[in-house]
């Protein structure tokens, strides 16, 4: 069958076209255009396609109301020893592609400009509420308001792809993916939303595949219909896949059971920022960013943490649930913040934290994590042009598994250090900056 009788009879409004070489000009920087269907068949006649695929609609997971007191999901990811030591996301960007987002007083100071891709400009305005639950989930602020994300000093940007209806499609996702490396140079990146495996798209694999090589970490939602219907971008290899357990652990009635399942979060009737102030929800859409907020946390503690390092912590400090060892209900089990702390300082004696910057200080937290007495000496200084500008020194005497704060007047360009002594000079830590 021909590509132009194929077009005719799907009847899809727009079509991603990649270019032959002498014809590319007129493609966007991702090597593609997207084209109308009345003009797609003149594309096709000209012999100057490469390769098409339509512009698949790709869907918001639904989420179902549901009430429930506190935020169980806190507790149930042990997020306590990550806060302990001043991991809390810290500076980490976060990309949410979703409907949106809301300026709640409990978000705002931790959202950076955005993009909306329908109407093509900088309002994200959530017209949905979805897109502003989950990132409440992510980072809404520790104010002593009514509730806190998992990584609430992570950054989130929001990519505005879905509105009321619920529905967006391949490019604008595919463009926010893009976007999200290139122009807002996000670290993590959280999908609430799936496209049904009856469609493949190369575009969308593209971009996912980009993203990883960048060294972004991906979550995705595997979708709310309790079956083992299979959705993208949560079955892209690289990519984790996120279903929901409730408050006893089970797997929720509405996760899917397939193969795309990695790790499970909770999902039902947590506590989250709402556009009419706060509400509980439940769904995989809000069990992924979660996970979301454990990568910005990883992030914390190793910058360099990629896509493939970090399914391996999922793999192995994951919560085993259900049957022993993977299965396609729990993955690998319930997420364990704890237990990926642990995993990753294995061979760390001292810590020291992110920055973490307040009106009038700057601070970092250091983390004695060796089974012997910690005696070290600190140096805080502002640091401009090369040069240590009146560091301030101090002695730090921790046991095991202790930790210390350390702060500075200035909030900014301030180096933080720790020493074994001042005699030998040597290093028992790489220092933090405060830029």
């Amino acid at each position: 069958e021909s590509a132009s009788l194929a077009a005719s009879k799907d009847g899809y409004e727009n079509y991603i076209v990649y270019l032959k070489p002498q014809t590319a000009k007129s493609a966007g920087a991702q090597g593609y255009t997207v084209v109308p269907e009345n003009e797609f068949k003149a594309f096709l006649e000209k012999n100057a396609v490469d390769f098409y695929e339509p512009d698949y609609e790709i869907k918001l997971f639904d989420d179902f109301g549901a009430s429930g007191s506190g935020q169980w999901n806190l507790d149930a990811i042990r997020v306590a020893k990550a806060w302990d030591m001043g991991c809390f996301g810290n500076d980490v960007r976060v990309a949410v592609i979703d409907s949106g987002l809301y300026l709640h007083p409990d978000l705002s100071a931790n959202v950076l400009i955005g993009y909306n891709y329908i109407d093509k400009s900088t309002d994200v305005t959530d017209n949905v509420g979805h897109g502003t639950y989950v990132a409440g989930l992510i980072a809404a602020e520790c104010n002593g308001q009514y509730i806190t994300g998992a990584a609430h000093r992570a950054k989130i940007i929001p990519l505005k792809c879905f509105d009321k209806g619920r529905a967006s499609t391949v490019t604008m996702i595919s463009d926010a993916i893009y976007d999200a490396v290139n122009v807002y140079h996000a670290d993590v990146i959280s999908m609430s939303f799936g496209m049904t495996a009856n469609y493949t798209s190369q575009t969308l694999k593209n971009a996912i595949g980009y993203a990883i090589e960048k060294g972004c970490i991906l979550t995705a939602s595997v979708g709310n219909e309790g079956k083992s219907t299979v959705y993208y971008p949560a079955a892209y290899d690289g990519v984790a896949g996120v279903g929901s357990v409730d408050s006893d652990f089970n797997v929720s009635y509405f996760s899917q059971r397939n193969s795309t399942v990695d790790v499970v979060a909770p999902g039902e009737a947590v506590e989250s920022v709402s556009i009419a102030g706060y509400t509980n929800d439940s769904g995989t859409s809000f069990s992924c960013p979660q996970v979301s907020a454990m990568a910005a946390m990883a992030k914390c503690i190793d910058k360099s943490i990629n896509a493939a390092a970090f399914q391996n912590i999922l793999e192995t400090t994951s919560t085993d649930l259900g049957t022993q060892g993977y299965d396609i209900y729990y993955g690998y089990g319930m997420i364990n913040i704890e237990a990926m702390v642990n995993k990753l300082l294995e061979n760390t004696p001292v810590f020291i934290s992110p920055v973490d910057r307040y009106p009038d200080r700057a601070q970092v937290t250091v983390y004695n994590n060796s089974a012997a007495a910690l005696n070290a000496s600190a140096i805080v200084s502002r640091y401009e042009d090369g040069i240590l500008q009146k560091p301030s020194v101090s002695d730090i005497s921790l046991m095991p598994s202790r930790t210390a704060k350390i702060s500075s007047a200035a909030t900014g360009g301030v180096k933080f250090m720790l020493w074994n002594n001042l005699d030998d000079m040597l290093p028992l830590t790489p220092y933090r900056f405060s830029e």
